[in-house]
Order: C-alpha cells, then sequence, then structure tokens
C-alpha cells in the first residue's frame, strides 16, 4: 500500500494537482487510517462533479486498487481521480446531465434523501423500487415512456441506477424545466452555495474570471483539464499566485507568461527550462537579468549556450570551467555570438 497522505514526498505535496485531491480525499476519509471505501470514494468523485454508472465505477476501480484490498489509499485515489477527470471534463455534456439545473436545492435535497431511502446501503435502486417510488408519490409514467428514459439514462444497461441517475431519470419523468442559470443570468456563487461542483459550473457556461470573482482561490481552480494555463494569463492571474500553489509551470511559456515574470516569482532556472524557456534567447534574457554561469550550468544548460548568450571566459570559469574547455569551445562557437548577445540590456 502506499504512503499515507501525511507522509507524502515533498515535491508530491508541492503539485497543486496533488493538494487539490488530498483536501477531497481527507474530507471522505473519515476514519483517518489514509483509505477510503469504494462507497466514499464514489461520494467524493461525484461532489467534485465525476458522475459514472455503477460498471464504469468498478471497471475504473478495478484498474487502480491494484492490492484488491477494497479500500482506496491516496495514491490509487489521484490515479483514479487524474483518469476521470481527463475523460468527464472533455465531455461536452449537456446540462440535462446536471441535476441541480433542472432541481431547486430544497427539491434537489429532497429526491436525493428520497433515492437514499428506496436504494439502501448498497446505493443502487432497482426497477422494481422505482416502480414502488412512482406509485407512492403519484407520478404517472408510462411503461413505454420509462422503458425509453431508462434506456438514455441507464447507460450501462444494468437495470438498476446510481444516485445521478436516478435524479436525471426524473428530470426527465416529470418534464422538469431547466432554471434561469448560466452567466449573466445569475451569479455564480448562488451556484457555489447551493453545492454544485466546480465541473458542473464550468459546464454551465462560467469563465476563469466569474469563479474567481466568486470566492475561488488559484489553488481551488489548477486542477487537470478544468482551465488551462493559458485561461489563467488571459484573467490576469499574477504568475507568482501560480507559483505559490506549488504548480509547476508546465506549459508557462506557450500560455503567455513571460519568462519575466518566471524571473521575478523566483521560479528556479531548472523549471524555466521546463516551462519552455530553453532555447537561446531565454539564455540572453537570464544572462541579462542577472543570472550567473554557475546557476545556468548546474540547470542544465551546456556550455555552448553559455557562450553563445554572451557570458565571458572569466563568468564561464567562475561557473566551474576548465581554460582548456572554455577555450576549446571558443574555437567552435562564432565570435560573432558574444559580441552580438553582450549589448541585450537587463529588463
Amino acid at each position: 500500500m502506499a504512503p499515507k497522505d501525511g507522509n507524502l514526498p515533498a515535491d508530491q505535496t508541492k503539485s497543486a494537482t496533488l493538494l487539490h485531491y488530498l483536501k477531497i480525499f481527507r474530507k471522505y476519509d473519515i476514519s483517518g487510517d489514509g483509505t477510503v471505501s469504494p462507497s466514499e470514494l464514489k461520494q467524493a468523485l461525484e461532489a467534485d462533479g465525476v458522475h459514472l454508472s455503477d460498471s464504469e465505477f468498478h471497471r475504473f476501480l478495478s484498474e487502480v486498487d491494484a492490492d484488491g484490498d477494497a479500500s482506496i489509499d491516496f495514491q490509487e485515489f489521484c490515479e483514479l481521480a487524474k483518469k476521470l477527470f481527463a475523460q468527464h471534463v472533455r465531455e461536452k455534456s449537456k446540462l440535462v446531465r446536471i441535476p441541480r439545473a433542472y432541481f431547486h436545492p430544497a427539491q434537489f435535497d429532497q429526491y436525493a434523501a428520497i433515492f437514499r431511502e428506496y436504494a439502501g446501503a448498497d446505493g443502487i435502486l432497482e426497477r422494481s423500487e422505482l416502480q414502488q417510488f412512482f406509485s407512492k408519490y403519484n407520478i404517472t409514467v408510462s411503461p413505454e415512456r420509462l422503458q425509453g428514459i431508462m434506456a438514455e439514462v441507464d447507460d450501462d444497461q444494468s437495470g438498476t441506477l446510481g444516485e445521478t441517475e436516478f435524479l436525471i431519470l426524473l428530470v426527465k419523468a416529470l418534464g422538469a424545466k431547466k432554471r434561469n442559470i448560466g452567466p449573466g443570468k445569475c451569479d455564480l456563487k448562488l451556484l457555489k452555495d447551493e453545492g454544485w461542483s466546480m465541473v458542473e459550473i464550468k459546464r454551465a457556461g462560467y469563465e476563469l474570471k466569474e469563479f474567481m470573482e466568486s470566492g475561488y482561490t488559484v489553488e481551488d481552480l489548477l486542477i487537470p483539464h478544468l482551465f488551462a494555463v493559458a485561461d489563467f494569463a488571459r484573467a490576469g492571474v499574477p504568475f507568482s499566485d501560480l507559483i505559490a500553489t506549488g504548480w509547476d509551470c508546465a506549459r508557462s511559456k506557450e500560455s503567455g507568461y513571460t519568462l519575466i515574470e518566471l524571473v521575478q516569482a523566483g521560479c528556479t532556472i531548472l523549471r524555466m527550462r521546463d516551462a519552455g524557456y530553453n532555447d537561446l534567447d531565454a539564455a540572453v534574457s537570464l544572462r541579462a537579468n542577472g543570472i550567473s554561469a554557475a546557476r545556468m550550468k548546474s540547470s542544465g544548460w551546456p556550455l555552448s549556450q553559455l557562450m553563445e548568450a554572451g557570458y565571458s571566459a572569466m563568468d564561464l570559469r567562475l561557473a566551474g570551467y576548465s581554460t582548456g574547455a572554455v577555450g576549446a569551445m571558443r574555437q567552435l562557437v562564432p565570435s560573432v555570438g558574444e559580441s552580438m548577445h553582450s549589448k541585450v540590456e537587463p529588463h
């Protein structure tokens, strides 16, 4: 079994993605023993906007529960969550797949409580129990209509329903009208207070800026596939705010953040290279901004690029290169490189 959440390696705990998963995991790890049961796991995923049929859930569960002990530790939870977010956030689901878009909070809570009453401990509603529910609450649905709705809702064709499938069925059976929600129609904070997940809110059409105006933090929003890094750049989120969450700078160059922003945020040179700033122009800019040849060398920059970027022979010797190595490389690197780049002014 993997280490419990309190004993994760330091480099992992700095990841904004893992911090997000850790919050969810701890919420449902009621016993505090570093594991959650399959039923708790399903609740955790659904609370974060990932809804699965029973067969889908058990299929994914079998892939990550390597030791087959029917309890999920944090590492297994992360593996499953990454797969499911990647799959479900990419889907262009219609709002009919979000029951909250059709039921007001009191209705939603009432129907969810009814489902749990009928479904029992296994969280599954049999078709025969569904008929009992309709009879008790005087809901008239013809057998043909019910069969058609079940075909739409029961994705795995199991003949049984989980909570979300049941609520979607009710939306269709009752002919519920979509609420007046969406950007410009209602405040995002209203949906947040009602219990909508971030994934559901995004599917309703709200943008990153609206999330932040409603009280979500950068750390909350920097989860896989919810928003691209470029969205944060367009929303004017300072690069330093992303770094503060433990983000690894992936794709920051292509997303529009500049090298100078990385420098000012205190990123390591290695992170800058990983972010995409690993070419000659980047080396020139880093030299112009006071980054020593020694730091560049320790982060993987080759001697040839350091010379082309304009670092002097003295800089390179102080960085640990021998006089012989510097002299030999000078024979290979055009002298125009140094004279051209040495004129670059700091930003």
